[in-house]
């Protein structure tokens, strides 16, 4: 079941990184936490029901300026991400696509009182517009046409190796929803080659070293701004970085002040004992060392020195 949970969870956080969406502009908990919930509802299935979902969503609503978007004075900016950032990727789609999802989207409008979205008929442009190929007249048959694409599918499934396999093409995997997906990556052969290459989110590390300690996540919010990566405040709505953008001089010395807090709250008695370097990889879940990270590790006498070193090592930022 915790299993269960955390991978739950895990792809929730994959869909708040994909579906960037920042508290900062929409500045509202009750409207973030109903995202949350939208994307544990719908994010392990088929996508459609998930992209028809956040066409209404109030907080992106509001993060990408839909409440401006009217008949009279139509607003490009939702129907422009949509495409491109998330469901087709660039090139997938052209300007007048962009326009006329736009004139799909006018009118919708969020209540602040309730949380909710909804359309208002005299600022809704309710004339059938053509894009994509196709037809279409509403929110519903605008999300059924963007995920019918043949570019979709390939552009999901880029973004989920990105985050759950590592760099480079993702491979060959066919199904219609997240799940399938998924399961097609992690039996993939180009999966196991990638173990050591998939560089862990701040998040991931926080929760990670706090799980594997044994510790309250209390008081770890400031690692994550010092990192650079606060839950519910992305820096654009492109999400993220990811790979190696992590993997800085400053991170580096930012995980290890960051250990040094974790290590002086943990139980390191497992860490005193000759065999305290294959203890530490153990309490970790490290593979192993390199020989450089080892020769550090083995000089070490100080439990906790040692602890702090093995959460800044290299071998601890990959997955």
């Amino acid at each position: 079941m915790v299993a269960d949970e955390t991978a739950a969870e895990k792809l929730t956080f994959f869909w708040h990184g994909h579906w960037a969406t920042s508290v900062q502009k929409v500045r509202s908990a009750h409207l973030m936490l109903g995202q949350q919930q939208t994307f544990r509802r719908y994010g392990a299935g088929p996508t459609g029901p998930l992209v028809r979902a956040m066409l209404r969503d109030p907080a992106l609503i509001v993060w990408l300026d839909g409440q401006k978007n009217t008949r009279k004075a139509p607003n490009e900016n939702l129907s422009r991400e949509v495409m491109e950032l998330f469901t087709l990727g660039v090139g997938e789609y052209t300007e007048a696509d962009v326009k006329a999802g736009a004139r799909v989207l006018t009118g919708w409008q969020v209540d602040r009182a309730t949380g909710q979205a909804r359309l208002v008929p005299r600022r809704h442009d309710d004339q059938a517009v053509a894009l994509l190929g196709g037809k279409v007249d509403d929110v519903d048959s605008y999300a059924d046409l963007i995920v019918g694409q043949s570019a979709h599918l390939p552009f999901i499934l880029g973004r989920l190796w990105a985050r759950y396999g590592g760099p480079g093409q993702a491979p060959a995997v066919s199904g219609r929803d997240t799940t399938t997906l998924l399961k097609g990556i992690c039996t993939a052969p180009a999966f196991a080659a990638t173990a050591g290459t998939l560089v862990k989110q701040p998040v991931e590390w926080v929760v990670g070293a706090v799980r594997q300690l044994g510790l309250k996540p209390d008081g770890t919010e400031p690692f994550l701004k010092a990192l650079g990566q606060v839950p519910l405040r992305p820096p654009s709505v492109g999400g993220w970085p990811e790979g190696a953008a992590w993997l800085t001089t400053s991170s580096t010395l930012t995980r290890l002040r960051a250990g040094q807090k974790l290590a002086a709250k943990a139980d390191v008695n497992g860490l005193a004992g000759a065999d305290r370097v294959e203890a530490l990889a153990d309490l970790l879940a490290v593979d192993g060392w390199s020989d450089r990270t080892n020769a550090v590790l083995t000089a070490t006498k100080d439990p906790r020195r040692l602890l702090a070193l093995g959460l800044a090592s290299p071998e601890y930022a990959v997955h």
